[in-house]
Order: C-alpha cells, then structure tokens, then sequence
C-alpha cells in the first residue's frame, strides 16, 4: 500500500509504502520510486499548475498589478476543463427546476471559450476533465 502521493515532500525516514500479505525486499521497493531533492513537471504535472497559479497570484498583488500576466497564466490551466466537468455532474444530479441554471452556465462557458481562447484550444476546452490535467474521462 503506497502511503505517500505524487509530489509529496517526504521526510527522511518516513514510511512510502507497506507490504501486506507477503514480502518484498526493501530494495525492489525501492526502485519502484523515484526520488529526489526537487519536483520536476516530468513526475508531477500539478507542480506546473500549481507554479502557473503562483505566477497568477503574484501579477495580482499590489505590489506588482500586472493583470495581463495573471490571464496569460490562467488560460495555460486550462481550468475551463475542470469547470466544465463540475457542471456536467451538477447538471444530472440537480432537480430538474434547477437544471436551466445550469445550462445557462454551461452556455456562459462556452461564451468565455470563445472569447477568451485560441480556435486550436477551443476543442480542448469542451472536453470535460476531472482533474484538469488534459486527461478526459473518455481516455
């Protein structure tokens, strides 16, 4: 059982994963796990979101108030994906008095993707994804 997540700090001695029901030895354990003293974008695709939402919130600070930098992060997240996702779901487990609300911001979405998005990630932007990372539920 892996006891840690992707990208997580691990302290020196701490428990990455346990054997049940067997052996393994400690070595083969091991290598299944890369380690190292930095994360890189290659092991955790969320580091680079989480940097590109840093870089988005210090362009919007006071001290530095550069909004157009903030944007420009934003749209590399693709968060219109994640969003996109959430009120799909929303959208099949609300009432049905409740589901035109819904729809309407699905249709205020797909507004936004127009406006705010290049044609070639526009089609991205339409395929709803739980994570947010580029992976749908279809793949």
């Amino acid at each position: 059982m892996i006891e840690v997540g992707v990208g997580d700090s691990i302290p020196s001695g701490d428990v990455i994963a346990r054997v049940l029901g067997g052996s393994i030895p400690l070595h083969d354990i091991r290598r299944a796990f890369l380690l190292g003293t930095e994360r890189t974008m290659e092991q955790d695709p969320k580091f680079a979101l989480r940097l590109l939402a840093d870089v988005a919130i210090k362009a919007l600070s006071p001290a530095i108030n550069d909004p157009t930098t903030a944007v420009q992060a934003l749209d590399q997240i693709q968060a219109m994906r994640k969003l996109r996702d959430l009120l799909q779901n929303l959208e099949q487990a609300v009432p049905a008095e409740r589901r035109a609300v819904v729809e309407d911001r699905l249709l205020r979405l797909d507004a936004a993707c127009e406006q705010s998005l290049q044609e070639a990630d526009r089609a991205d932007a339409r395929i709803p994804d739980p994570q947010g990372l580029g992976h749908s539920r279809a793949a």
